[in-house]
């Protein structure tokens, strides 16, 4: 009876439910009970059957809010095990925060769009502003992985504002949605004149592949 290894991502986000798969060796079919646990804190179980051979066994797990490198740990009970060393397997896990999206609209005060709610079904962190009350400066929009300009009059957009976000989209990678319906977007210079076009982010280079090369000397010099 051997836990040989743990399927498990890398990375990611706090509050998201994922699978993490267990793979099982064992000669003869055989009942176990599995615990997943971070950080020494049991978050998930569930009761499986191995055939003989190998087998891999899902379980489902909600990583909780807890931002940072966790250890995850999967435990095996069985009858059939003989070697406590063999049941378990760890890995480390980074957690990450939701995404933080500012939804700006101008709905009445009090009012929240029915996108603010699908948001946060999709597990993102949305904070509603109206636009009147929204500050759009390059620092402030930092804590944001997105805004949304939901059904804004774009011609409220003032320039600093507009440069604000363009910046925030060039330089510093974040994401822009505007959403129109009842105001269409206008192209006229009068309108968007420093947001619209906006360019993508420059790209990011991967790091080169660490090379190591050993040479030996064998002379007698």
């Amino acid at each position: 009876f051997l836990l040989s290894r743990l399927e498990v991502p890398r990375l990611v986000r706090g509050g998201e439910t994922l699978d993490v798969g267990a793979e099982l060796r064992t000669a003869t079919e055989t009942s176990a009970s599995l615990e997943v646990l971070l950080d020494e804190r049991v978050i998930a179980t569930e009761r499986v059957t191995a055939p003989g051979g190998t087998s891999l066994h899902r379980v489902s797990v909600t990583f909780p809010d807890d931002e940072g490198v966790h250890q995850l740990e999967v435990r095996a009970t069985s009858a059939a095990s003989s070697i406590p060393q063999n049941d378990r397997i760890r890995a480390l896990v980074q957690v990450t925060p939701r995404p933080r999206v500012l939804l700006v609209h101008e709905y009445a005060p009090g009012v929240e769009p029915a996108l603010a709610s699908v948001l946060r079904s999709a597990r993102y962190v949305v904070e509603p502003v109206r636009m009147t009350e929204a500050t759009l400066t390059a620092d402030a929009l930092e804590r944001y992985a997105l805004v949304v300009l939901d059904e804004l009059d774009l011609a409220h957009v003032n320039d600093a504002q507009q440069r604000a976000l363009r910046d925030w989209v060039e330089r510093r990678g974040g994401g822009l949605v505007t959403i129109t319906g009842g105001h269409a977007v206008r192209r006229e210079p009068d309108v968007l004149r420093a947001l619209e076009p906006v360019g993508t982010p420059a790209a990011i280079h991967a790091p080169r592949p660490l090379e190591l090369v050993l040479v030996l000397d064998r002379s007698s010099s």
